[in-house]
């Protein structure tokens, strides 16, 4: 019975297993280990400074619901229910930029869902509720609108100073 607690408590290869306060307090673990480059993308190369800002930036908006909810977010917190208060906050709430759009609110899913399987595969946690069905990302298919070549170059030819010239097309 010692053995076996003593292996729960300080995991398999006998060092004494990391513990987290909060799941904000892992967040920075993890951040810190995709600085570091030990976590990698799923083709083996460095996360790009954009991506960790996404974490970043979830990790803000986790601290505002936080705030806002008056909860303490831990790994057991992380459930359906939490699931399901989170996209309401999101929903309800406002940032500088105005109302928070699927896409965004879809990427803060995401990469909570990425920051509890890691810490489910590393046995931080035993909270599994991120793999239900019910937690799932939003995505929403936006039209791109971009400007051709021509018109481009039109654009770049125009004559915006007072006295325009006879040449413009």
């Amino acid at each position: 019975m010692k053995d076996a607690l003593l292996k729960e408590l300080k995991g398999s290869d006998g060092k004494e297993k990391r513990t987290f306060k909060d799941f904000d307090s892992f967040i920075d673990y993890y951040i810190t280990l995709c600085r570091e480059r030990v976590i990698l993308n799923p083709k083996g190369r460095i996360l790009v400074a954009g991506t960790i800002r996404n974490y970043q930036s979830t990790k803000s908006v986790l601290k505002k619901y936080s705030a806002n909810r008056h909860v303490k977010l831990r790994f057991e917190s992380i459930t359906t229910d939490f699931y399901n208060d989170f996209i309401k906050y999101l929903n309800e709430a406002t940032h500088a930029r105005g109302k928070y759009k699927p896409n965004v609110i879809g990427k803060f899913i995401k990469n909570i869902k990425v920051f509890m399987r890691y810490a489910y595969e590393n046995d931080f946690t035993f909270n599994d509720d991120f793999k239900k069905r019910e937690f799932k990302v939003f995505k929403e298919n936006v039209r791109t609108i971009y400007l051709t070549l021509d018109e481009l170059e039109a654009l770049y030819k125009l004559d915006l100073s007072d006295k325009p010239s006879t040449n413009q097309r």
